[in-house]
Parts: C-alpha cells; structure tokens; sequence
C-alpha cells in the first residue's frame, strides 16, 4: 500500500523490483493498475531470432583468497618435500657407491674350505684358529657363508677365517 501512489501507480522502487521478478503492468477497465507475470513471447517454429543466452553458472568450485593460498602452500610444500626425498636418496646412493672395501678386499684374512665327511663348524673352527675361542670362530664362519644354521653337508664350501 505504500508503494501505490494515489492514482493507482506502483512507485519507482516498487516498478523496480516487478521488473526484476519479470512482472509487467496490467490495466482493466475501472481498475487500479495491477502487476502480473509478464506474457512470454512464442517463437515461431522458422524464425531466424534466437533466444537471449541464459547466464551460465561457472563449473567446478571457487576457491575464497584463503582457499588460494592454503592450496598453493600445500603444493608448494608437497613439491618441496619430494625434491628433500630425492636429493636424499641421491647423496645416500652416491655415499654407499664411494665407501666400502674394494672388491679383492673382503677375501682376505679367509680361506675356501671343503668340508669332509664327519667334519662340523666346531672342528673346522678349531683347526682354523687354534688360539681362538670356538665359539666366536663358529658364529664368524655362519655369519660368512649365510648358513641357517650350525648344519653343514660333506662336500659343501665354506669361508673360514685364517689365522
């Protein structure tokens, strides 16, 4: 009602928004002037007109300033921890690659020995290192030859440690 003014006419704010809502003024004989859905236009079925284009609504999700920002942090972090990770695995195999003992070196100090029927790691660790203690020289030669266990078979190789 306050939007009316006396002569029946909606006021310019109120005209406003009926035209943003796509309403359109409608007169009737000894009636005050009215608003109702504006008529949409029929298209004939040849016409070269084409219809208005709708406002298409942007895909995927937007992201606020500090949805940006977190986003970059995090692939900026994640790329730096992979450049850590493989600077690391680089120094690590170029360390392994420069240290250790030269091939020919680990044989020294170890002689090739077959073993013979009835022999075992005890008395191959005796007449191996006699000044020794046995048990040390036992779990050297398993430790050497990757034995499971203190069974040997007759006719089978083993490294030994030399006196």
């Amino acid at each position: 009602a306050a939007d009316v003014s006396r002569a029946g006419e909606m006021s310019g704010a109120a005209a406003r928004a009926a035209e943003r809502w796509g309403l359109q003024p409608v007169r009737r004989a000894g009636v005050s002037q009215r608003w109702a859905p504006a008529a949409r236009r029929v298209q004939a079925p040849g016409s070269l007109e084409r219809p208005a284009p709708r406002a298409r609504k942007p895909l995927g999700s937007r992201l606020t300033r500090r949805g940006r920002v977190l986003l970059t942090a995090l692939v900026a972090a994640s790329t730096l921890a992979v450049a850590v990770l493989l600077w690391l695995s680089a120094a690590a195999g170029a360390q392994a690659a420069s240290s250790g003992a030269s091939p020919g070196s680990v044989y020294r100090n170890l002689t090739r020995v077959v073993v013979q029927p009835g022999q075992s790691l005890w008395t191959i660790a005796l007449r191996a290192a006699p000044g020794a203690d046995p048990r040390v020289v036992v779990q050297r030669i398993i430790d050497l030859n990757g034995l499971g266990g203190q069974s040997i078979q007759p006719g089978e190789r083993l490294w030994v440690p030399s006196a």
